[in-house]
């Protein structure tokens, strides 16, 4: 009999995004799971370009004429924009966690919600292999499991 190492990934794992995965899919849909990597450098890039368009608006904004379509409308639609996505990879990484994209809310509830979210979305590591909302994005597994070879 061939006793497979369970401590050991499968070559299709290695190094490669789950077939199904994609910058979109990251960005816009609600389901599977993100890594902490993805929800940071995500979050960063949406803050830098938030800041970005708040600032060629301003400056659009100094440069057109009083009576026509003020330049200022432009950041409605970046506004829902930079919502959508923050939203979508918070459920993501909620769903690393192990929890519902509803705990997203807990950032509702006035100075605690905020603390725990960022140090529970921000700063824990996500769930070991494969839980109720997709497989491990980093491609782990518990100890006595196989990985799916990807076939």
């Amino acid at each position: 009999m061939d006793q497979q190492n369970p401590y050991q990934s499968s070559a299709a794992s290695i190094g490669s995004p789950p077939p199904s995965s994609g910058i979109l899919r990251l960005l816009f849909s609600f389901e599977g799971r993100a890594t902490r990597g993805q929800y940071w450098l995500i979050n960063l890039l949406l803050g830098a370009l938030l800041i970005g368009a708040v600032v060629f608006i301003s400056v659009l904004a100094a440069y057109t004429e009083k009576e026509s379509l003020s330049p200022s409308y432009l950041l409605i639609p970046v506004g829902i924009l930079y919502l959508w996505i923050n939203l979508a990879i918070s459920v993501k990484r909620c769903h690393d966690r192990g929890k519902s994209g509803s705990f997203v809310l807990i950032n509702l509830v006035p100075y605690i919600g905020g603390i725990w979210f960022f140090i529970d979305a921000g700063c824990l590591d996500g769930t070991i292999g494969p839980n109720a909302y997709g497989d491990d994005p980093k491609g782990r597994s518990l100890p006595g499991t196989t990985v799916p070879s990807g076939s």
